[in-house]
């Protein structure tokens, strides 16, 4: 990685030094990612370039001071990461870009933790809050159409990923326990309140209503 100043310029465009081809470590200004299609390198080029900008003496303050890190959080909503690279392709409604691919995943797992484990973990928590869901009782033809379906779902899910977030800061910084149950005591109320709204959706179907909602 660079130090602050030297930013490394990435051109999605351009070949790396050895297109389709990688030694054993990663090396962010030698990768490529040209064996993924446009969209995808797109992406993980980006990220790369994301913390390039940041700088090595950037990041590893970050690190020591415990940062949130709000700006990486902006940057894939930005860059929509989690859309693309996380929508099953029945769920993409077309695009050609949004899909469940193993192999990219696990590239943009490898650039995160390249970084800093709290990025990788960020998105580690994501997949495996989504991935049971998305296999085991993913939304049907009318519940995609249904906008108020999906924002329930949304704010379900938000809740319960930064609660393991706010579990693990706390943790490492040492956070009054008794601020944790405060902040919990929000997230069980609002929990809780988003659940009863999912079971009065019309598109709530069994066993949808008769499982998490009730549970």
């Amino acid at each position: 990685m660079v130090e602050d100043g030297d930013v490394a310029t990435i051109d999605p465009a351009a070949p790396g030094p050895a297109s389709g081809q990688r030694g054993t470590l990663f090396n962010p200004h030698t990768y490529d990612a040209a064996e993924f299609d446009p969209a995808t390198r797109r992406i993980l080029l980006a990220t790369i370039e994301f913390f390039e900008e940041r700088g090595k003496v950037a990041l590893k303050e970050a690190d020591h001071e415990r940062a949130w890190y709000a700006d990486f959080l902006e940057f894939c909503r930005r860059e929509r990461v989690f859309a693309t690279l996380l929508t099953p392709e029945a769920e993409a409604a077309g695009d050609p870009d949004k899909r469940w691919d193993t192999a990219r995943i696990c590239a943009f797992n490898e650039i995160a933790g390249f970084y800093g484990l709290v990025y990788w973990y960020t998105w580690q928590v994501s997949i495996l809050g989504l991935g049971p869901l998305l296999t085991t009782a993913p939304p049907d033809e009318s519940q995609q159409g249904d906008l108020g379906f999906l924002l329930t779902i949304g704010e379900l899910f938000t809740l319960v990923v930064y609660g393991q977030l706010i579990l693990e800061q706390a943790e490492l910084t040492g956070l009054d326990r008794d601020i944790v149950d405060q902040l919990f005591d929000v997230f069980v109320r609002d929990f809780s309140s988003q659940a009863v709204t999912l079971h009065g959706q019309a598109s709530a179907e069994s066993p949808g209503r008769d499982g998490p909602c009730i549970e």
